[in-house]
This record gives C-alpha cells, structure tokens and sequence, in this order.
C-alpha cells in the first residue's frame, strides 16, 4: 500500500507524464499520486480524497481557480463589451469598430483573443439588432 496522497478524477483518464510515470484514472476511484506528479494531476482536474487540495504546494503554487468557460464566459466577455460601448472611447476601439481584445480584456478580467473577440461581438450585435 502506498502512503502517497489519494487523487479522484470524475472521468476516465491515463496520465503519461513528462517524466514517464503513468496513472490510469478510473472515474471514481481513488488513485495515489507521487508528490512530484500532484502538480500534473492538479492541473487536468484531479482532487485529493483527504486533505487540502494544494497542500504540498507553496503558497504562490496553489491551484488558482480557472477563467470561467462557456455561458457564462461569453456573459462576460457581452457585459464587457456593452460596457467599452457604453465608454465609447475611440482607444479601446480598432479600425474596424470592433473593441480591440486588449480592452475586452480588461474591462472583464479575462484573456480575450482576437477569434473570440470577433465571435463575440457579433452576438452582440446581433443582440442588439434584434432587441430594434
């Protein structure tokens, strides 16, 4: 029986990692983790069966918690938007009218790209257009 800390993963997974250590996740069940692989378990998902999540980490390691996904991003990234059209300064704007990403970016405290930026400002404006 290993005394290494117990993983659980809410999938089936088979973790390869850098250093050739592999474990097979079953959706579940409880896995020991090698303290140098918590990292990599940490990181796609994995939570400890007993304990702190992050313990072994120092303080500044610790699970972060993620940027939101989904609706949820994309009600953000539209209240951002709405809010840069609202400001209507002409810097936070490109030459094509579209709000630049950086600014998208900052008014919602996400990363926004060029791609999702295009994406979601023409929900917005479709929004828009339909509420007319």
């Amino acid at each position: 029986m290993s005394n290494h800390p117990e993983y659980v993963l809410n999938r089936n997974k088979t973790h390869i990692s850098l250093t050739g250590k592999v474990i097979r996740f079953e959706k579940g069940i409880p896995r020991p983790v090698p303290p140098d692989l918590v990292r990599e378990v940490v990181g796609f998902g994995a939570e400890r069966v007993e304990g702190v999540q992050g313990e072994g980490f120092e303080d500044e390691e610790r699970v972060k918690p993620q940027e939101p996904q989904g609706p949820e991003r994309d009600e953000l990234i539209l209240a951002a938007i709405e809010e840069l059209v609202t400001d209507n300064n002409s810097d936070d704007f490109g030459a094509s009218n579209a709000p630049k990403a950086v600014a998208i970016s900052r008014v919602a405290g996400l990363k926004v790209d060029a791609k999702e930026r295009d994406r979601a400002w023409m929900l917005y404006q479709a929004r828009k257009s339909a509420e007319e």
